[in-house]
Protein backbone atom coordinates (compact mmCIF):
# COMPACT_ATOMS: atom_id res chain seq x y z
CA UNK A 1 0.00 0.00 0.00
CA UNK A 2 1.65 3.58 -0.87
CA UNK A 3 1.42 6.12 1.61
CA UNK A 4 -0.96 8.58 1.52
CA UNK A 5 1.18 11.94 0.86
CA UNK A 6 4.56 11.02 -0.38
CA UNK A 7 6.09 13.92 0.59
CA UNK A 8 5.43 13.46 4.45
CA UNK A 9 8.84 11.65 5.47
CA UNK A 10 11.39 13.72 3.11
CA UNK A 11 9.82 16.96 5.08
CA UNK A 12 9.89 15.43 8.22
CA UNK A 13 13.31 13.48 7.47
CA UNK A 14 15.87 16.26 7.89
CA UNK A 15 14.23 17.40 11.37
CA UNK A 16 14.50 13.86 12.53
CA UNK A 17 18.11 14.39 11.86
CA UNK A 18 18.38 17.74 13.92
CA UNK A 19 16.73 16.27 16.66
CA UNK A 20 19.08 13.36 16.82
CA UNK A 21 22.14 15.35 16.82
CA UNK A 22 20.93 17.58 19.16
CA UNK A 23 20.49 14.61 21.62
CA UNK A 24 23.83 13.20 20.82
CA UNK A 25 25.27 17.18 21.72
CA UNK A 26 23.67 16.97 24.53
CA UNK A 27 25.02 13.71 25.87
CA UNK A 28 28.48 14.38 24.56
CA UNK A 29 28.31 17.61 26.93
CA UNK A 30 26.72 15.38 29.76
CA UNK A 31 30.01 13.64 29.46
CA UNK A 32 32.16 16.28 29.36
CA UNK A 33 30.89 18.33 32.32
CA UNK A 34 30.78 15.27 34.55
CA UNK A 35 34.66 14.76 33.17
CA UNK A 36 35.07 18.37 34.04
CA UNK A 37 33.61 18.11 37.17
CA UNK A 38 35.66 15.25 38.59
CA UNK A 39 38.77 16.45 37.45
CA UNK A 40 37.88 19.98 38.91
CA UNK A 41 36.74 18.02 42.35
CA UNK A 42 40.08 16.16 42.16
CA UNK A 43 42.22 19.44 41.54
CA UNK A 44 40.68 20.68 44.92
CA UNK A 45 41.82 17.88 46.99
CA UNK A 46 45.32 19.22 47.31
CA UNK A 47 47.63 21.37 49.60
CA UNK A 48 48.76 25.11 48.64
CA UNK A 49 51.64 26.50 50.44
CA UNK A 50 52.04 30.15 50.96
CA UNK A 51 54.91 31.78 52.32
CA UNK A 52 54.82 35.09 54.41
CA UNK A 53 58.16 36.12 53.61
CA UNK A 54 59.85 34.42 51.68
CA UNK A 55 63.02 36.70 51.60
CA UNK A 56 64.70 37.47 55.39
CA UNK A 57 66.87 40.55 55.18
CA UNK A 58 68.86 40.50 58.69
CA UNK A 59 70.57 43.78 57.66
CA UNK A 60 73.71 43.89 59.29
CA UNK A 61 75.18 41.02 61.28
CA UNK A 62 78.64 41.37 63.56
CA UNK A 63 81.31 38.82 62.46
CA UNK A 64 81.48 35.61 64.31
CA UNK A 65 78.32 35.29 65.70
CA UNK A 66 74.56 33.35 65.29
CA UNK A 67 71.21 34.54 64.21
CA UNK A 68 68.00 32.86 64.38
CA UNK A 69 64.90 33.71 62.46
CA UNK A 70 61.93 32.14 61.03
CA UNK A 71 59.96 31.26 57.74
CA UNK A 72 56.14 31.26 58.44
CA UNK A 73 54.02 29.88 55.83
CA UNK A 74 50.46 28.69 55.27
CA UNK A 75 47.99 26.16 53.96
CA UNK A 76 45.65 27.36 51.47
CA UNK A 77 44.55 24.13 49.96
CA UNK A 78 42.05 22.04 50.38
CA UNK A 79 44.53 19.06 51.92
CA UNK A 80 47.25 18.67 54.33
CA UNK A 81 50.64 20.04 53.60
CA UNK A 82 53.25 18.06 54.37
CA UNK A 83 56.62 19.24 54.28
CA UNK A 84 59.14 16.39 53.72
CA UNK A 85 62.77 18.07 53.48
CA UNK A 86 64.93 21.38 53.86
CA UNK A 87 67.57 21.60 52.02
CA UNK A 88 70.15 24.48 52.47
CA UNK A 89 72.82 25.79 50.46
CA UNK A 90 75.83 26.61 52.96
CA UNK A 91 76.79 25.41 55.79
CA UNK A 92 76.76 27.99 58.04
CA UNK A 93 73.23 27.86 57.98
CA UNK A 94 70.96 25.14 59.99
CA UNK A 95 67.48 24.46 59.93
CA UNK A 96 65.47 23.53 63.60
CA UNK A 97 62.53 21.66 63.90
CA UNK A 98 60.21 22.78 61.35
CA UNK A 99 55.74 22.21 61.32
CA UNK A 100 56.11 19.22 59.28
CA UNK A 101 52.48 18.90 58.61
CA UNK A 102 49.40 21.60 58.11
CA UNK A 103 45.99 21.64 57.98
CA UNK A 104 43.75 23.29 55.80
CA UNK A 105 43.81 26.82 56.68
CA UNK A 106 46.91 25.85 59.35
CA UNK A 107 50.22 27.95 59.46
CA UNK A 108 53.88 26.30 60.37
CA UNK A 109 57.02 27.98 60.78
CA UNK A 110 60.76 26.66 59.97
CA UNK A 111 63.52 28.26 62.12
CA UNK A 112 66.91 28.67 60.79
CA UNK A 113 70.22 29.84 62.56
CA UNK A 114 72.78 31.76 60.34
CA UNK A 115 76.56 31.40 61.49
CA UNK A 116 78.11 34.61 60.41
CA UNK A 117 81.74 33.96 59.18
CA UNK A 118 84.88 36.15 60.11
CA UNK A 119 85.00 37.38 56.63
CA UNK A 120 83.29 41.07 56.18
CA UNK A 121 80.63 41.34 52.98
CA UNK A 122 77.29 40.98 51.78
CA UNK A 123 76.20 37.27 51.51
CA UNK A 124 72.77 35.64 49.78
CA UNK A 125 71.82 32.06 51.35
CA UNK A 126 69.30 29.85 49.79
CA UNK A 127 66.65 27.19 51.64
CA UNK A 128 64.97 24.85 49.39
CA UNK A 129 61.96 23.42 51.42
CA UNK A 130 60.39 20.22 49.80
CA UNK A 131 56.42 19.65 50.45
CA UNK A 132 53.37 18.22 48.58
CA UNK A 133 52.30 20.89 47.02
CA UNK A 134 51.42 19.70 43.49
CA UNK A 135 51.75 23.20 41.75
CA UNK A 136 55.16 24.03 43.37
CA UNK A 137 56.86 20.99 45.50
CA UNK A 138 60.16 22.76 46.04
CA UNK A 139 59.61 26.77 46.95
CA UNK A 140 63.36 28.14 47.06
CA UNK A 141 63.77 30.80 50.08
CA UNK A 142 66.31 33.84 50.40
CA UNK A 143 68.47 35.02 53.30
CA UNK A 144 70.60 37.59 52.89
CA UNK A 145 72.65 40.40 54.90
CA UNK A 146 75.89 41.98 55.43
CA UNK A 147 78.53 40.83 57.41
CA UNK A 148 80.73 43.29 58.86
CA UNK A 149 83.05 44.28 61.78
CA UNK A 150 83.42 46.75 64.51
CA UNK A 151 86.73 46.96 63.80
CA UNK A 152 88.39 45.64 60.59
CA UNK A 153 91.44 43.78 60.38
CA UNK A 154 93.14 43.57 56.73
CA UNK A 155 95.00 41.42 56.38
CA UNK A 156 93.53 38.99 59.33
CA UNK A 157 97.20 37.47 59.83
CA UNK A 158 100.55 39.26 59.19
CA UNK A 159 102.80 36.48 57.23
CA UNK A 160 106.37 37.58 56.76
CA UNK A 161 108.93 35.63 54.41
CA UNK A 162 112.19 36.22 54.63
CA UNK A 163 115.16 34.69 52.00
CA UNK A 164 118.98 35.84 52.47
CA UNK A 165 118.41 38.32 49.55
CA UNK A 166 114.97 39.93 50.55
CA UNK A 167 115.40 43.56 52.12
CA UNK A 168 116.26 44.43 55.66
CA UNK A 169 113.15 46.81 55.51
CA UNK A 170 110.55 43.88 54.95
CA UNK A 171 107.45 43.95 56.97
CA UNK A 172 104.20 43.96 56.58
CA UNK A 173 100.82 46.43 57.36
CA UNK A 174 98.21 46.07 59.13
CA UNK A 175 95.37 48.26 58.48
CA UNK A 176 92.69 48.91 61.32
CA UNK A 177 89.53 50.42 60.27
CA UNK A 178 86.75 51.24 62.14
CA UNK A 179 83.37 50.60 61.18
CA UNK A 180 81.29 52.31 63.93
CA UNK A 181 79.35 55.65 64.37
CA UNK A 182 81.90 56.71 67.34
CA UNK A 183 85.63 57.08 66.91
CA UNK A 184 87.52 54.74 69.42
CA UNK A 185 90.73 54.97 71.10
CA UNK A 186 93.88 52.05 71.21
CA UNK A 187 94.35 51.29 74.94
CA UNK A 188 97.44 49.35 74.75
CA UNK A 189 99.16 46.82 72.43
CA UNK A 190 100.61 43.47 74.00
CA UNK A 191 103.06 40.91 71.69
CA UNK A 192 103.48 37.37 72.30
CA UNK A 193 106.77 36.00 70.93
CA UNK A 194 110.47 37.78 70.72
CA UNK A 195 110.09 36.88 66.87
CA UNK A 196 108.32 40.66 65.43
CA UNK A 197 108.58 44.09 66.45
CA UNK A 198 106.01 46.39 65.55
CA UNK A 199 104.83 49.97 65.48
CA UNK A 200 101.65 51.89 65.55
CA UNK A 201 100.82 54.23 62.91
CA UNK A 202 97.74 56.64 63.44
CA UNK A 203 96.48 57.89 59.67
CA UNK A 204 93.07 58.84 60.80
CA UNK A 205 92.70 59.19 65.32
CA UNK A 206 89.57 57.26 66.31
CA UNK A 207 89.10 55.62 62.50
CA UNK A 208 92.00 54.38 61.11
CA UNK A 209 95.07 53.19 62.09
CA UNK A 210 98.02 50.75 60.56
CA UNK A 211 100.60 48.68 62.52
CA UNK A 212 103.84 48.32 60.87
CA UNK A 213 105.31 44.36 61.43
CA UNK A 214 109.03 43.09 60.85
CA UNK A 215 111.03 40.28 62.19
CA UNK A 216 112.95 40.88 64.58
CA UNK A 217 116.75 40.73 63.91
CA UNK A 218 118.80 37.76 63.58
CA UNK A 219 116.20 35.40 63.42
CA UNK A 220 117.23 31.11 63.25
CA UNK A 221 116.32 29.41 60.03
CA UNK A 222 112.26 28.51 60.72
CA UNK A 223 109.22 29.14 61.07
CA UNK A 224 108.56 31.80 64.38
CA UNK A 225 104.78 32.46 65.10
CA UNK A 226 103.52 34.93 67.23
CA UNK A 227 100.37 37.31 68.36
CA UNK A 228 99.78 40.72 68.72
CA UNK A 229 96.84 41.72 70.61
CA UNK A 230 94.82 45.51 70.79
CA UNK A 231 92.89 46.47 73.57
CA UNK A 232 90.39 49.45 72.37
CA UNK A 233 87.27 51.27 73.86
CA UNK A 234 85.08 49.95 71.28
CA UNK A 235 82.51 48.15 73.30
CA UNK A 236 81.62 45.52 70.38
CA UNK A 237 85.31 44.88 69.80
CA UNK A 238 87.26 45.28 72.74
CA UNK A 239 90.01 43.20 71.85
CA UNK A 240 91.69 42.59 68.34
CA UNK A 241 93.98 39.68 68.26
CA UNK A 242 96.30 39.18 65.06
CA UNK A 243 98.50 36.27 64.54
CA UNK A 244 101.93 36.57 63.11
CA UNK A 245 104.00 34.56 61.06
CA UNK A 246 107.78 34.85 60.00
CA UNK A 247 109.26 32.33 57.88
CA UNK A 248 112.98 32.51 57.54
CA UNK A 249 114.43 30.54 54.34
CA UNK A 250 117.72 29.49 53.81
CA UNK A 251 119.88 30.62 51.18
CA UNK A 252 119.33 26.64 49.51
CA UNK A 253 116.29 24.32 50.00
CA UNK A 254 116.28 20.58 48.73
CA UNK A 255 113.15 18.72 48.41
CA UNK A 256 112.72 15.71 49.32
CA UNK A 257 116.08 16.06 51.58
CA UNK A 258 116.83 12.51 51.41
CA UNK A 259 116.61 9.94 48.27
CA UNK A 260 116.21 6.33 48.76
CA UNK A 261 117.45 4.00 45.76
CA UNK A 262 116.21 0.62 45.56
CA UNK A 263 119.17 -2.04 46.90
CA UNK A 264 121.17 -3.75 44.06
CA UNK A 265 122.75 -7.03 44.42
CA UNK A 266 126.18 -7.87 42.51
CA UNK A 267 127.29 -11.54 43.58
CA UNK A 268 126.51 -11.47 47.42
CA UNK A 269 127.09 -8.14 48.39
CA UNK A 270 124.18 -5.56 48.64
CA UNK A 271 125.01 -1.90 47.96
CA UNK A 272 122.26 1.14 49.52
CA UNK A 273 122.63 4.48 47.90
CA UNK A 274 121.72 7.39 49.86
CA UNK A 275 122.29 10.95 48.98
CA UNK A 276 122.55 13.72 51.77
CA UNK A 277 123.20 17.27 50.38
Amino acid sequence: MKPKNPHILPIYLPRLLLVGLGASLIAMLGICSESESHQTNTAKQAPKIVFFNPVIDLGRVTAGISVKCEFLYSNAGNADLEITDVRLSCGCTTAGEWTRKVPPEGTGKLPIEFHASLYPGMFIKTVSVINNDPTQPSVVLQLRGEIWKPIQVDPQVAAIYITPDSDPNTHVLINLTNNETAPIEILSTDSEGSNFQYTLITNNLGWWYQIQIKPAPQLPIGTHQGKLTITTTSSNCPSVSIPVIVVMRPPLTVSPPTIHLPAEKIGCTTFIYDYHP
